[in-house]
């Protein structure tokens, strides 16, 4: 089975097409209940997509065991028997082709065309033909040989098949951990350096990225792209990418942050994006009366929506570009929504058409039990000292960011005591009004045990909550809090 799923990994490098490995970890994430899906995010954080993969993996190896002997030939005379290694072909390629056409029917149809879906189909049939031939003549290498006299060149035979079939089992086993590795570093989310207290903006190789997906869509659409704006408009509208940075707006500095981040989490950003006004958009497309909502589509068939009220604010926008640069794939190049305030669920990447309908649209993670209103709640984080550091009796800094979406944000406030006092911490970057704040308050220290913590108060005089609300349905709320020691 491990050859096999290396068979169909390499098949996905070449042909750059969506593989029953792929279909089978989407399908997963799918029916993986919310809860759960947000807890594991939240444990395994920068490692959750390989983490699936590699569980995939030991899932589909143990299965491929459990099913040989009952489908394959397990004799080890010379006369291969044809007949059952011909008959799980057709039934694990009559099987997988189904199951990953229903995946793709499932998300993303409309994005591949027939020649795509046939070259599909012909990598799932070529994954059953190494299975179910390949299996048998292993299990033939690894038997004892009828006659153990048996010798070639002066080396025992059972030595040398043994080596082959060692060498069937390493060398699928190393493609699967590169793939393993592709899938970590190539981001399901980016990784923050720990212990360093963030910059007003965040480096692009830092941002976060998550994605409902097991594989992104890839590159930036091509020369063909376009931007449809429909549904209930006088003037319908395609745009290309230059008709929209036509209408761009000086840059701005907007922080997003995922409703599935935990308190103290990494899932918060800040990039400096180059965009263009929504709402300048949609007053080309001239709404109708009665518009209830506004729903994003991306091209991986992810949708989300707004009320149109809150599209027509001046701070929601389309980005197609991130800190100077073409927005990278992982970010939704070649453009995405923008919303800030709300929650990055609804700021949808790698966008394609934008309608405008008369009901409350619910969109993939509304369906899946998580708020359709999606108002940031007030965040605050320690990025320095980590929790259980061990530190010196002399002067130091305590730091980190704080953020209220479009409330902003008065001022930070730092305990070292468990919250029995309170010291306002100094604001030092507020990269813009759509941004958090960058904060430090210098600290020394004498010997001894702290429980530091983090609040803020937002621009309204409201203090944030610390009820302990947990990610699922609407975001987490809580104050951070970390031990430190000092000797």
């Amino acid at each position: 089975m491990l050859v096999a799923l290396a068979t169909l990994v390499g098949l996905r490098a070449v042909t750059d097409l969506i593989s029953l490995l792929d279909a089978l970890a989407e399908v997963t994430i799918e029916i993986m209940p919310m809860a759960l899906f947000s807890r594991l995010l939240g444990i395994f954080e920068t490692d959750a997509k390989a983490v699936l993969l590699v569980g995939l993996i030991v899932v589909i190896t143990l299965m491929g065991a459990w099913i040989g002997p009952r489908l394959l030939p397990t004799t080890t005379s010379r006369v291969i028997d044809i007949f059952r290694p011909v008959r799980a072909i057709l039934l694990l390629s009559a099987a997988g082709i189904a199951f990953l056409y229903w995946a793709i029917a499932e998300r993303d149809s409309a994005g591949f065309t027939y020649v795509q879906l046939l070259t599909a189909a012909a990598c799932v049939v070529a994954g059953a033909v190494v299975y179910s031939v390949g299996t048998p003549l292993i299990a033939r290498l690894l038997s004892p040989p009828p006659d153990a006299s048996e010798l070639s060149g002066g080396t025992p035979r059972r030595v040398v098949l043994r080596a082959v079939a060692g060498a069937l089992v390493v060398i699928p086993a190393v493609v699967l951990g590169r793939e393993v590795w592709r899938t970590r570093s190539g981001g399901f989310l980016s990784e923050r350096r720990s212990g360093t207290l963030s910059t007003a903006i965040t480096p692009t190789d830092e941002f976060y990225a998550v994605s409902s997906n097991f594989r992104d869509p890839t590159g930036d659409g091509g020369p063909e792209w376009r931007l449809t704006i429909d549904g209930l408009v006088d003037r319908p509208l395609v745009l290309t990418l230059a008709e929209v940075q036509a209408m761009a707006d000086p840059d701005l500095a907007v922080t997003l942050n995922c409703i599935s981040n935990e308190i103290g989490g990494p899932l918060i950003s800040t990039g400096l994006w180059n965009a263009a006004p929504l709402g300048r958009l949609l007053a080309e497309a001239s709404p109708q009366a009665g518009v209830v909502d506004v729903v994003f589509e991306g091209r991986d068939g992810y949708t989300d929506s707004i009320p149109l009220q809150k599209a027509l604010a001046p701070e929601c926008h389309l980005a197609w570009g991130l800190n100077g640069e073409a927005l990278p794939a992982k970010h939704g190049a070649p453009l995405r929504a923008l919303i800030p305030g709300i929650y990055g669920i609804k700021s949808v990447k790698w966008l394609e058409r934008i309608t405008l309908v008369d009901t409350n649209h619910m969109g993939y993670w509304q369906d899946r039990g998580w708020t359709d209103d999606g108002t940031i709640k007030s965040i605050s984080r320690i990025d320095t000292p980590v929790d259980r550091d061990v530190l010196r009796p002399q002067p130091t800094e305590i730091g980190g960011i704080a953020w209220a979406g479009t409330a902003g944000v008065d001022r930070v406030e730092v305990s070292t005591d468990d919250g029995e006092t309170w010291t306002a911490a100094e604001i030092a970057e507020r990269p813009g009004p759509y941004a958090w704040v960058v904060w430090r308050l210098p600290w020394t220290p004498t010997d001894g045990t702290y429980d530091i913590a983090v609040r803020l108060v937002d621009g309204t005089g409201a203090l944030q909550l610390d009820t302990g609300d947990p990610t699922l349905p609407d975001g987490a709320t809580g104050w951070h809090r970390i031990t430190v020691g000092v000797i």
